[in-house]
């Protein structure tokens, strides 16, 4: 026949009947342990050698200890003399516990328990070595520590306890930075999240549970389709310079970037790390962006290099009747680069004007808009003096 004992406040209350029936209690938080559905992972059982296991059967024996505004460090101690493990207390582990716990648990789960208070609580508990010998230190200390490391992005082989420990996440498909700046946020406080671009992994030291909860999400996020490619886009008749900065607006929306002429102009900066370049040698765009992005520029870029329609040029030649080309063409320069200023004309195209005087000609390089209103002042300086 095997004893049953009852543990509260850190002390032995009873000893009677069947199974090994200890209990924690503590008010503050709610452990509800039990069977587990909808396909979630239960405890797994502890690294750490807990002495009281060795003998056969002991893991599945069910345990009350009642604990109620307790000091931490005898709730400790009552869990030592429980388990028989070691504990190494840190002088800044101090303040009272308190669990409630209505429910039996196994004794081979009570080290999770212990995880899941010290958790609460902002403390970790970290073996040291391969024994029994246990360290409870701040939780924000804890990175630095020896503790496990484990690899693998499978959400069902990481358990749901609050062991802290290190997991690398190795990336497929997506970019390692874009998905750590998704998940960092998620972190516990006080635990660390890095990445190594070369492999395309993430290093999350946190508790195993909310490990479990990032991969489920980095799960969802790793997907075909979310890996850059780079893609040729070959142009017919559009200027690939001019193409790549009119499919680059229509993308996103972004800050000023310097033009050619020097003037600053408004130019996006991409949502997402899309690359719309322009080669000019082949007259050619080349995209970097995931197939969803690239095949929407591939889309625009068809529709927009189009054959320009007759009449849609932007050099004019205007023949004068009365006026001097030489004179004409330094007046109306003077005059666009005011116009320009006030915005009557756009600025997004340079306006040049230029003096034939075999011909008494203007030769006027401008967009169909500028053009109808360069039109206008040179019809009214062309007149009879």
């Amino acid at each position: 026949m095997r004893k049953e004992t009852l543990y509260t406040n850190g002390k032995k209350v009873r000893t009677a009947i069947p199974n090994i029936l200890w209990s924690i209690c503590i008010f503050c938080m709610i452990f509800a342990i039990g069977t587990t559905s909808g396909g979630e992972q239960p405890f797994s059982e502890t690294t750490v050698n807990l002495p009281v296991l060795n003998k056969p059967g002991m893991a599945d024996e069910l345990i009350y200890v009642n604990f109620d505004q307790v000091d931490i460090r005898v709730m400790l101690k009552t869990i030592g003399e429980i388990t028989g493990i070691n504990f190494v207390v840190d002088d800044k582990i101090t303040g009272p516990v308190t669990l409630m716990s209505p429910t039996k648990i196994r004794l081979g789960e009570i080290y999770q328990v212990l995880e899941s208070i010290l958790d609460v609580k902002g403390y970790a508990a970290v073996p040291a070595g391969s024994g029994d010998l246990v360290k409870i230190i701040p939780r924000e200390e804890a990175v630095k520590r020896n503790l496990l490391v484990r690899i693998g992005s499978d959400p069902s082989e990481i358990p749901q306890n609050d062991s802290i420990v290190t997991q690398i996440i190795a990336l497929e498909y997506a970019d390692v930075k874009e998905v750590s700046e998704i998940v960092r946020p998620l972190l516990t406080t006080g635990l660390h999240m890095t990445t190594y671009p070369r492999t395309n992994s993430i290093f999350v030291t946190d508790t195993s549970s909310n490990i479990h909860h990032i991969a489920k999400i980095i799960r969802n996020l790793d997907v075909p389709g979310a890996k850059e490619q780079i893609t040729t886009i070959p142009l017919t008749y559009a200027s690939a310079q001019v193409l790549s900065d009119h499919i680059t607006q229509i993308m996103d929306v972004g800050g000023g970037v310097s033009s050619q002429t020097g003037r600053t102009r408004t130019a996006p900066a991409i949502k997402t790390d899309i690359k719309i370049l322009p080669d000019e040698r082949t007259n050619s765009l080349i995209a970097v962006a995931n197939p969803q992005d690239t095949e929407m520029i591939k889309t625009l870029a068809q529709q927009l290099d189009t054959q320009r329609p007759r009449g849609a040029n932007n050099v004019h030649v205007v023949y004068l009747i009365n006026a001097s080309a030489t004179e004409t063409a330094e007046s109306l320069t003077a005059a666009l680069a005011n116009l320009r200023t006030t915005g009557a004309i756009e600025g997004t195209q340079q306006v040049q004007v230029t003096a034939d005087e075999g011909t008494n000609a203007l030769i006027i390089a401008a967009s169909a808009q500028d053009y109808e209103v360069i039109a206008e002042i040179i019809e009214k300086l062309d007149i009879v003096r």
